[in-house]
């Protein structure tokens, strides 16, 4: 298929597909419990650092600062590693089915000027960059500021997006 702006040929697009849409939110998903895995062992490592017992004991002020702050690092990984659980949990209720507006969820491929662009929204997304097929596409949360500016659109409708400093038209390609 060509995708068509003021009567130039931009790019010949390969429309994503619900298969494709759920080798993407697979991908993620699987990207998110390798995070976690290696969360959960920096967690046990930074754990071990604050055991104070028997002939464990910190010797100087130094070393109680340097217990303290691993104990601090085992919580704050803790809290990551609750944030990948919620993520994790969101993915299994948006599930991959079609979507007619751009929401969580969706696959979304946006056209510029002169290229285009395919954005996955997806709890715990980051901005992340994947290649499945030759295709790309970038991982964002429905919080991003991509994401919210280009929620509520449709297929053929146009949008605008503040990106790279500049204000850009866009126009929505095609959506899963």
């Amino acid at each position: 298929m060509l995708w068509m702006r003021d009567g130039a040929v931009i790019q010949r697009l390969k429309m994503p597909s619900l298969a494709f849409k759920a080798q993407v939110i697979a991908h993620h998903r699987d990207a998110l419990n390798e995070t976690r895995a290696t969360l959960l062992q920096n967690q046990l490592a930074a754990t071990a650092g604050t055991r104070v017992d028997g002939d464990h004991r910190p010797a100087n002020r130094g070393e109680r600062g340097a217990v303290t702050a691993q104990g601090y690092l085992a919580h704050g990984i803790g809290q990551r590693i609750q944030t990948i659980d919620a993520a994790l949990s969101s993915i299994e209720k948006i599930g991959d089915g079609p979507r007619d507006v751009v929401t969580t969820g969706a696959l979304v491929v946006v056209g510029f000027e002169t290229s285009k662009r395919a954005f996955a929204i997806l709890p715990g997304g980051d901005g992340k960059t994947i290649t499945i097929d030759q295709e790309t596409v970038t991982i964002i949360s429905a919080d991003s500021p991509i994401a919210c500016q280009l929620t509520g659109l449709q297929v053929d409708e146009d949008g605008v997006l503040f990106l790279g400093g500049r204000t850009q038209e866009v126009e929505i390609i095609s959506l899963c």
